[in-house]
C-alpha cells in the first residue's frame, strides 16, 4: 500500500504485521545477543549466578525446613493427650466410673483408666527395676485416666486441661505434648525470621545485579554514545541490558534450584530415618513444580528490578556532548 507525501512523492505505508514482525525479530536478536554477551564472560557471570543462587536458596531452605518441622509435629500433635492423676483419698473405687463419665463429654474423644496396680506393672516391664520395686512397702503410683481430646489445637486442649483440673477427684493434669506447643511458637518466630531474611537477601540480589549491569554499561559506553548520536532513545539502549538482567535472574534461579536439590539429596537418608522414628511418613516436603516455578519467577523479577534501577540511573547519565 502506497500514499503520497506533501511533495507528491509516493511513500510506502508499512503494515501492522510488518511492524510486528520487525519488533519480534529485534527483541529476539537482543535476547540472543545479551545471552551471548553474558556467556563471553563465564567467570564473572558464574559468580553473579552463584550470589543470586545462594541469596535465594538460603531463605527457601529455611522455609522448607519449617514446612518439614510442621510435617513432623502435625501427626504427633494430632495424638495429643491429657493424663489425669487421681487423688486416691477422694476417688475411692470410682476411677473407672469417672473415666466412663468423662468419655460422655462432647469435647473428649476417648478415655482410658489405668489403675495404680496396672501402672506399677507397666513400670516394672519397661524399667527392669524389679528389685527396687519389690523393696517398696506400698505402691507409690496413683490411679490415672488418659484423656484424648476431640480438638487437638492448642487453645482447645488448654481449655480442656483447665476444666479437668477443677474436678475434685483430680490432683494433677499433665499435657503430654506441651513441648509441641513450644515448637509451634518457635516455628512462628522462625517464619518471621525467614520473611526478614528473604527481604534482606532480595536487597543483596538487587545490589549485585545492579552493580553487574553498571559494569556492563560502562564497558559499552562508547557503543551507547554512538547509538544516541544516531537518534537512539534511552528505551532502545535499555533493552539489551534488560534481557541481560532476565538471563542473570533465570540462571541464578536454576542454580538455586540445583543447590536446594543437592541439599535434599544429601539429607534425604538421615532425614527419612528421623521422620520414621517419630512415626511420620518418612518423606521430606520438597519443592514441587509450583515451588520451582515461583523460585524462578522470583529470581527473574528481582534481577529485572535491579537491572531497571541500574539502567535508569546510568543510561541517562551517558549523553553525547
Amino acid at each position: 500500500m502506497t500514499a503520497k507525501n506533501k511533495k507528491g512523492a509516493e511513500v510506502r505505508q508499512v503494515r501492522f504485521s510488518e511492524r510486528r514482525d520487525a519488533w519480534l525479530r529485534h527483541h529476539q536478536t537482543l535476547a540472543v545477543d545479551s545471552l551471548v554477551e553474558m556467556l563471553r564472560r563465564p567467570i564473572s557471570s558464574m559468580l553473579t549466578w552463584m550470589v543470586i543462587a545462594i541469596a535465594l536458596s538460603l531463605p527457601a531452605l529455611m522455609y522448607l525446613f519449617l514446612l518439614n518441622v510442621q510435617h513432623v509435629v502435625g501427626p504427633i500433635e494430632s495424638g495429643a493427650q491429657l493424663t489425669l492423676y487421681l487423688d486416691g483419698a477422694k476417688v475411692g473405687q470410682s476411677g473407672q466410673k469417672l473415666a466412663e463419665d468423662l468419655q460422655q463429654r462432647p469435647e473428649i474423644a476417648a478415655t482410658e483408666f489405668v489403675s495404680a496396680a496396672q501402672g506399677l506393672q507397666q513400670f516394672r516391664e519397661y524399667s527392669g527395676l524389679d528389685d527396687v520395686i519389690d523393696s517398696l512397702g506400698e505402691n507409690p503410683l496413683p490411679d490415672v485416666i488418659v484423656v484424648k481430646p476431640v480438638d487437638t489445637t492448642a487453645g482447645s486442649v488448654e481449655s480442656l486441661k483447665i476444666m479437668l483440673e477443677g474436678l475434685p477427684e483430680v490432683s494433677d493434669v499433665q499435657l503430654d505434648l506441651i513441648w509441641v506447643q513450644r515448637i509451634n511458637h518457635i516455628s512462628a518466630l522462625a517464619e518471621t525470621l525467614v520473611g526478614f531474611l528473604s527481604v534482606l537477601f532480595s536487597m543483596a540480589v538487587l545490589l549485585v545485579v545492579g552493580n553487574t549491569i553498571r559494569l556492563a554499561i560502562e564497558s559499552r559506553r562508547a557503543e551507547i554514545l554512538v547509538v544516541k548520536l544516531v537518534g537512539g532513545t534511552n528505551a532502545f539502549v535499555r533493552r539489551p541490558f534488560l534481557y541481560m538482567g532476565f538471563w542473570f535472574g533465570l540462571a541464578g534461579g536454576l542454580v538455586a534450584w540445583g543447590l536446594i536439590a543437592l541439599c535434599f539429596y544429601l539429607l534425604s537418608e538421615p532425614a527419612a530415618e528421623l521422620l520414621a522414628s517419630v512415626g511420620s511418613s518418612g518423606e521430606l516436603v520438597q519443592l514441587g513444580f509450583g515451588g520451582v516455578f515461583l523460585l524462578l519467577v522470583t529470581a527473574i523479577l528481582i534481577s529485572l528490578l535491579g537491572t531497571v534501577i541500574a539502567v535508569g540511573r546510568h543510561i541517562r547519565a551517558i549523553e553525547p556532548s
